[in-house]
């Protein structure tokens, strides 16, 4: 069961030097067959501290499905973007519960 706050599954921390960081999660892809619910934005949030991000899983996942997310981090000084990171997320639910 997961709590109406969620779950944090993943943190991602960036530099403390920079001016501005800007994070973005997205769905990439899902592996399900048809008599699954499959994963939406709604199972997942994000909650920014500064320069760092969780990402919460805020509904239970039906399973089997495989998820892939993507994790997205930019950096700025002076408003121009200076770099980028990238971390990919994959979770394998399983059908059976734990």
């Amino acid at each position: 069961m997961i709590s109406p706050e969620g779950r944090t599954i993943f943190t991602l921390r960036g530099p403390l030097w920079y001016d501005n960081i800007d994070f973005d999660l997205k769905i990439v892809r899902i592996q399900a067959t048809n008599n699954i619910k499959k994963a939406t934005d709604k199972n997942f949030d994000t909650i920014k501290n500064n320069n760092q991000v969780s990402v919460l899983l805020k509904k239970s996942l039906e399973g089997p499905q495989d998820v892939e997310l993507e994790l997205s981090m930019t950096v700025y000084t002076n408003g121009m973007p200076r770099g980028k990171s990238v971390a990919k997320l994959f979770l394998f639910v399983s059908q059976h519960t734990f």
